[in-house]
């Protein structure tokens, strides 16, 4: 069952209370630029912006202890008063205090890897050109040379060998745009 039916069934009532975990595993991007992390007196106001891949309650813990670490104020005395909707960041006033999450810096997104993966094998196929054009242009100059038949063998040869190896990198580049 997908995880948005899962969210509809749940605020029907239709499954059990436990489930309710899964909201706070959400991923908050969807729907929230960022939170608020306000003081018990309201006087201090912080918004921090989601991550993408990194679950809400870790963002918010670290946005939380940057706070306390700037003001030097304890865990207690700061909570999430709320999310700001998509489109209304900047409509929001409160202090904008950049955080920083290790693992977000660490773990690249799944998007990022395709994109990464399909450059390189873009960066391949140019060099694997290159390559046929060097070492073909060579074999062909030797043979003119010597007028040796064994060579247009070897021509042909390497001519399939790297046209197969560059039709199977096209061939994993597409792959690699489908699931982007």
């Amino acid at each position: 069952m997908n995880l948005q039916k899962r969210y509809a069934q749940l605020f029907e009532g239709k499954l059990r209370s436990n489930d309710k975990a899964l909201l706070a595993e959400s991923d908050m991007t969807r729907q929230y630029d960022g939170f608020i992390v306000s003081s018990v007196d309201n006087k201090l106001k912080y918004k921090f912006r989601y991550m993408k891949g990194i679950r809400n309650n870790k963002v918010e813990d670290v946005a939380i202890a940057d706070v306390m670490k700037k003001t030097g104020k304890p865990r207690s005395y700061f909570w999430v008063t709320g999310g700001i909707k998509k489109g209304q960041w900047d409509q929001t006033k409160a202090e904008i205090l950049e955080t920083r999450i290790k693992e977000a810096n660490e773990i690249p997104l799944p998007e990022d890897i395709i994109k990464d993966g399909m450059d390189e094998v873009n960066r391949v196929i140019d060099e694997l050109r290159d390559l046929e054009q060097t070492v073909m242009s060579s074999i062909e100059m030797y043979q003119e040379e010597t007028g040796d038949l064994r060579f247009e063998q070897i021509l042909n040869q390497g001519a399939r060998y790297i046209q197969s190896a560059e039709r199977n990198l096209e061939y994993l580049h597409k792959m690699l745009k489908r699931n982007l």
